[in-house]
């Protein structure tokens, strides 16, 4: 069983593309995928939802439109390489699309139960090593024991921990990287994974690692170690900016890089393209130095649609800054297209809440007490989970069974959870969702003996607990049986 944040892996991924399709790298278009089935196949396909991510946006849930019974598509507009990826038959399915191009996934099915696929399109072998692709991350995360927490590390300073780190990945990657004997995957995996362990510890995990401890009484203080600009060396963010780095779409690095509060980077929505960038130079401006890629467009396009993706829309000045500052009207073009989808696209089938300050560590009675009288599906998932993302899909026939009874789906996530990506989900699934912080969720994740995502709860009317899964979804079947038992005890 994979952990919780093996299913990170479906962040970002990277193509064997030649020079030659770079051209497409700095386009916007739309992006295409088709799959076709033939053979014995069945009239349900066991197909999810497919999510996208590229710079500005990640995690993004849309619907295969099926154009008759043996024809599914997709297509969606989009700037540069966009990783799209689903389940089919519970099987994880990855792979990037081109603007402007149009990429077809075969299905035969030899009998009703066994099938071969075939693809045809830029990115054919990042799809057809997504098995290989998954136990790599897996052992870079967890079974080769890189970044490993077991034996407490005592940092001098913030600079000592960031090389730590750095020289662990180095590591990791030269170690994992080889494990696979296709040159594009080994390329591929440094690319992603270089991005996510970033990400995950020099940001997201920053405070629960690099600290020092004050004893204070019979306590004892964890206190994070301060940073400095210096901090940034080494890190070589702007490297994100080349053109070959787009078909790697580091999306959720380069957000928790504008979100650090160290850089004091201005909120576009009350300054100017030409001041966020002035200020970036400030920062990175020596790094920056001798080269020619687009970091500072990136940054500042990602600054727009860090607000679009939490549906704030843009003034008509704001537009016109966008269409003044870039060069590039593809990427311009991209942030007014997103902006005006916000205005039209918001959905209200699901309810949401941030009602806990961050003080209040004891929450969850506050959340079963609302819905006394109902049998509660309590889904504890997060954006970056492809199997809790792989399940809504499946979950969606219950909902639809239970809908005239008394019987809520609540959703619980956690900082760790993109709040772009929190949001489009949540639309998509409906249901009431609860946007926890850490140390909220760590202290019910501890009552119910919770480690693995996704995990579920079922409350009978009563508020007791009736039934558990822990670490996987238990499929339709015993979920309807364990509604049942609860509505009927």
């Amino acid at each position: 069983m994979w952990r919780i944040i093996v299913s990170f892996f479906c962040i970002s991924f990277i193509s064997n593309a030649s020079y030659s399709q770079e051209a497409s790298y700095d386009k916007s278009g739309y992006a295409s995928l088709i799959i076709k089935f033939s053979g014995d196949y069945p009239k349900e396909k066991p197909i999810t939802q497919i999510n996208l991510s590229n710079f500005f946006v990640s995690e993004k849930p849309i619907d295969f439109h099926h154009l008759n019974d043996s024809t599914l598509f997709v297509s969606f507009y989009t700037y540069g390489p966009t990783l799209y990826y689903f389940f089919y038959n519970r099987q994880y399915c990855k792979g990037l699309l081109l603007p402007d191009k149009l990429d077809v996934l075969n299905i035969n099915y030899v009998d009703s139960s066994e099938y071969s696929t075939h693809y045809t399109g830029s990115f054919k072998d990042l799809f057809n090593h997504s098995i290989e692709n998954g136990e790599m991350i897996r052992e870079a995360l967890f079974s080769g024991n890189y970044f490993s927490r077991k034996k407490p590390v005592t940092y001098l300073s913030a600079n000592d921990y960031r090389d730590s780190i750095l020289k662990e990945n180095e590591r990791m990657l030269s170690n994992v990287s080889n494990k696979n004997h296709s040159e594009f995957m080994q390329n591929y995996f440094r690319y992603e994974m270089e991005g996510v362990s970033k990400l995950f510890f020099l940001y997201n995990d920053y405070n629960s690692r690099a600290y020092k401890e004050q004893k204070k009484d019979s306590l004892t203080i964890k206190t994070p170690l301060q940073r400095d600009l210096s901090f940034y060396e080494n890190i070589n963010i702007t490297n994100y900016g080349d053109l070959d780095k787009y078909i790697a779409p580091q999306s959720n690095l380069l957000k928790a890089v504008r979100q650090d509060s160290l850089l004091r980077l201005p909120n576009i929505l009350n300054s100017t393209p030409v001041e966020y960038k002035a200020q970036l130079e400030k920062i990175f401006g020596l790094e920056m130095k001798g080269k020619k890629n687009m970091f500072y467009e990136i940054m500042i396009a990602g600054a727009y649609m860090d607000n679009i993706n939490i549906e704030v829309p843009l003034s008509e000045q704001q537009k016109l800054d966008i269409l003044s500052f870039f060069s590039n009207s593809n990427i311009s073009n991209y942030i007014l297209y997103y902006n005006e989808l916000i205005s039209t696209n918001k959905s209200k089938s699901a309810k949401y809440y941030l009602p806990f300050k961050k003080e209040q560590d004891i929450v969850f009675d506050n959340i079963i007490n609302q819905y006394k009288g109902k049998v509660i599906v309590m889904d504890f998932w997060a954006t970056w989970c492809g199997p809790c993302l792989a399940a809504f899909s499946e979950i969606k026939k219950i909902k639809e069974k239970f809908e005239n009874e008394d019987v809520v789906f609540v959703y619980l996530t956690n900082e760790s959870s993109d709040k772009g990506s929190w949001n489009k989900q949540i639309n998509y699934l409906g249901g009431e969702h609860y946007y926890l912080y850490y140390n909220q969720s760590k202290i019910i994740n501890k009552r119910f003996a919770i480690e693995f995502l996704p995990s579920y709860l079922i409350f009978n009317k009563k508020g007791e607990l009736a039934q558990q899964s822990l670490g996987a979804y238990m499929g339709n079947e015993t979920l309807s049986k364990w509604i049942n038992e609860a509505l009927h005890p």
